[in-house]
């Protein structure tokens, strides 16, 4: 059993339990890792138009 923070449980989740763990049980973490990763990679100027767009706050 795992007693889990509703507002910061993530963080710990990810300490204690494997990759695939994870991915098996709280498979909303991998995708919200997605969209950030991508912005990540973009040119410099395509990261500040996307977050003066405000895409971000929708997600």
């Amino acid at each position: 059993m795992l007693l889990l923070d509703d507002e910061h449980y993530e963080t710990l989740v990810k300490r204690i339990l494997t990759r695939s763990e994870v991915t098996r049980h709280f498979p909303q973490f991998d995708a919200r890792a997605v969209e950030p990763a991508r912005v990540t990679a973009l040119p410099e100027a395509e990261r500040v138009a996307y977050y003066v767009s405000g895409h971000w706050t929708t997600r």
